[in-house]
C-alpha cells in the first residue's frame, strides 16, 4: 500500500501552466487549456493530500504540455525505453515517498504532464467517448501520479482508479472505468 509524503491542498492554491504544443489540440478542442486546468485543480482538491506544508507555501504549480505522437513517442523512448506512443507521461519533480519538504515560501513544484493529441483522440474514438472526457481523465490520471499515486500494485490501482472515478465524476464526466467502457477498451486493443 501507498506511503506517502502528505500536503494540505485545502491552504495551498494550485496553479496548472498548460503549453498546446500542437495545434491540433486547439483545432480539436475549444478551450482546451481551460479543461485541463479544471480537471487538474479538480484532482488536486480531491486527493486529500494533508499536512505537509506549513502556512508559509501557499501555491503548488503544475505544468501540462499538449503534445503530438512525435514528441510523446521521444520522450516515452527516452524516459521508459519504450519506442511507441503512449497516451499521457507524467514527470514528478516532488518525491512523495520521502519526508522532504521544500523550503518556507516557495511553491511546491510537483511537475509536469504530457498528453499526446493523435493517440488520445485515437483511444477516445475507439472507446466511444468525447476527446474532452478523455483528455479530463488523462490529465486527472497524470496529475495525481504527480501526487505519488500509481498503478504499480493491484490495492493501488484501485486507490487510484476510485480517486479519478471521484474527480471525474465532480467534473460531470462518466466513469471511464465502467463495465461498458473497459469493453470498449479491450475491444480497442
Amino acid at each position: 500500500m501507498m506511503t506517502r509524503l502528505e500536503i494540505k491542498n485545502s491552504a495551498v492554491d494550485i496553479s496548472v501552466e498548460v503549453n498546446v504544443r500542437d495545434s491540433g489540440w486547439n483545432l480539436k478542442l475549444i478551450n482546451v487549456k481551460k479543461l485541463c486546468r479544471k480537471a487538474a485543480t479538480a484532482a488536486w482538491h480531491a486527493a486529500e493530500i494533508l499536512d505537509t506544508l506549513d502556512s508559509t507555501n501557499n501555491t503548488a504549480e503544475v505544468s501540462i504540455s499538449l503534445i503530438g505522437d512525435d514528441e510523446i513517442t521521444e520522450l516515452n523512448k527516452n524516459y521508459r525505453a519504450r519506442d511507441r506512443p503512449t497516451n499521457v507521461l507524467s514527470f514528478p519533480a516532488l518525491d512523495f515517498w520521502t519526508d522532504r519538504k521544500p523550503p518556507p515560501g516557495a511553491p511546491l513544484l510537483l511537475g509536469d504532464v504530457v498528453i499526446a493529441l493523435g493517440i488520445t483522440e485515437c483511444e477516445a474514438r475507439e472507446q466511444e467517448k468525447s476527446l474532452a472526457n478523455h483528455l479530463s481523465h488523462l490529465v486527472v490520471h497524470g496529475t495525481l501520479h504527480l501526487f505519488g499515486y500509481n498503478h504499480v500494485k493491484r490495492e493501488d490501482t484501485k486507490i487510484m482508479e476510485n480517486l479519478e472515478k471521484t474527480v471525474l465524476a465532480s467534473l460531470a464526466i462518466p466513469d471511464p472505468y465502467s463495465e461498458t467502457q473497459v469493453i470498449k477498451a479491450k475491444l480497442s486493443e
